[in-house]
């Protein structure tokens, strides 16, 4: 979802909360074990991006993390490869304007995805 390393820093309280939270989850789960900017760089950066009421996904994976807007096609493409049955993959609901992770099952993540 990130353009560039240009984008703004994440802007606003509930976006340094929602990261902080991501954080904690992947500190939590012990992923991501490679690909760790996808955290600590893309996801917060791909936050500053995130409208107020947008849903995603938000993916944790031992291979890295993406945050997929929920809607797009790409995003879905995307989501349903990572989310396909059997992968290691926790998936979370995340929805602009709140600070907290809702965990899905992959089952309620692929839907939500669109498949």
């Amino acid at each position: 979802m990130h353009e560039n390393a240009s984008t703004p820093a994440v802007a606003g309280a509930w976006r340094d909360a929602l990261h902080a939270a991501m954080r904690r989850e992947a500190a939590r789960t012990g992923w991501p074990v490679i690909y760790r900017t996808d955290l600590e760089v893309h996801d917060r950066l791909d936050l500053a991006a995130v409208a107020e009421g947008e849903r995603c996904l938000w993916l944790l994976r031992e291979t890295g993390t993406d945050l997929l807007p929920l809607g797009r096609p790409w995003a879905r493409a995307l989501a349903l490869h990572w989310l396909r049955p059997g992968a290691a993959v926790r998936a979370y609901l995340i929805v602009g304007g709140r600070s907290r992770l809702l965990p899905l099952s992959q089952e309620a993540a692929r839907r939500a995805a669109g498949g």
